[in-house]
């Protein structure tokens, strides 16, 4: 066989590995054949491993054989499994191949700018990249995501009628639920920290809609907690908030992950426990890191000082905020 006489090899996955030489060699010949020939099969192998959703060899491909087209769709498929993954430097590799492509004006494109900028704390940025990105694609569903990336980065720069307006457009664009409970979300969370009456309404339109899935059971529990914080105090909320910890332990969405984890933190610190609050806030530091979301380990180290201060541990809290 090929793995017997070294020609290839399984490698940690079980999957097969052609050795490096090979590798070259056969892409040497296939760069011999006929130009809609090697079209036509670069084609279809990276559809093969779009649908197989192999994004890594779908990269590698189109690498070696760029076609502007190809590139712009297989990202487009791959972005948001990219993204729950944590995996920032592969999207950043995708964005420079495009631009090598001559496809860097692509709607596409703009809104993995965008992303990035999200997780990397830059929330104008991201703003400005998601609405670019939204108006520059003629795809509902590309829109409504790229507004959902916009509303984050103005509840960053802590902007109402930015979150509003672009939670709006991406519930109005989309018809997919997974939108549309984010949308209803994010206008919640602006309502709620202006003390406005309409985030009542917009957690019972959250209830009405939620699935019986942990991401939506998880979402519909953490925006009663924001209300329960107001009329039952911090001790109900953070009880609420752990009552679904079960769930929170199943997301697949990081946003949501540490969205939990934040107020599961925050709350510990209100009600002075400040251990339980630094560890929590390390953890979520952690996390943070993992999942390549810069603005979270802002958030947890700002946490984690706080905690250091109730616990009169001052120089380990000055620690904390000479990383910010």
């Amino acid at each position: 066989s090929a793995v017997r006489h070294g020609f290839a090899a399984h490698d940690p996955g079980r999957e097969v590995s052609i050795h490096p030489l090979l590798r070259g060699f056969l892409i040497g010949r296939l760069r011999e054949l006929p130009d809609d020939q090697l079209k036509t099969l670069v084609e279809t192998v990276t559809q093969e491993l779009i649908a197989a959703e192999h994004w890594d060899d779908c990269l590698k491909t189109l690498t070696h054989f760029p076609d502007a087209r190809l590139v712009v769709a297989a990202l487009a498929a791959a972005l948001p499994s990219l993204l729950d993954q944590g995996r920032v430097a592969t999207v950043e590799e995708w964005i420079e191949l495009a631009e090598r492509c001559g496809s860097e004006d692509e709607a596409t494109i703009w809104l993995a700018r965008a992303e990035l900028a999200l997780r990397d704390g830059r929330g104008q940025d991201a703003r400005t990249l998601g609405e670019h990105a939204a108006a520059k694609s003629s795809d509902a569903s590309l829109a409504a995501r790229s507004h959902l990336v916009a509303a984050r980065g103005a509840h960053i720069t802590e902007d109402p009628n930015g979150v509003l307006q672009n939670a709006r457009r991406a519930e109005a664009l989309s018809q997919d639920h997974k939108v549309r409970m984010l949308a209803l979300w994010l206008a919640m969370l602006q309502a709620y920290e202006q003390q406005d009456a309409s985030a009542e309404e917009f957690v019972e339109r959250l209830t009405a809609i939620a699935e019986p899935t942990p991401e939506d059971q998880v979402r519909v529990a953490l925006a009663g907690v924001y209300t329960t914080i107001e009329t039952a105090g911090a001790t109900a909320a953070l009880a609420r908030v752990q009552s679904c910890g079960a769930l929170a332990g199943r997301l697949r969405d990081p946003m949501l992950a540490t969205s939990y984890r934040y107020l599961d933190a925050f709350l510990a610190v209100q009600i002075g426990r400040y251990d339980r609050a630094r560890d929590l806030s390390d953890q979520l530091r952690e996390v943070g890191d993992a999942y390549g979301i810069g603005f979270v380990v802002s958030f947890a180290i700002l946490n984690a000082a706080r905690a250091c201060a109730g616990l009169r541990q001052l120089r380990e809290g000055n620690g904390y905020l000479s990383e910010l």
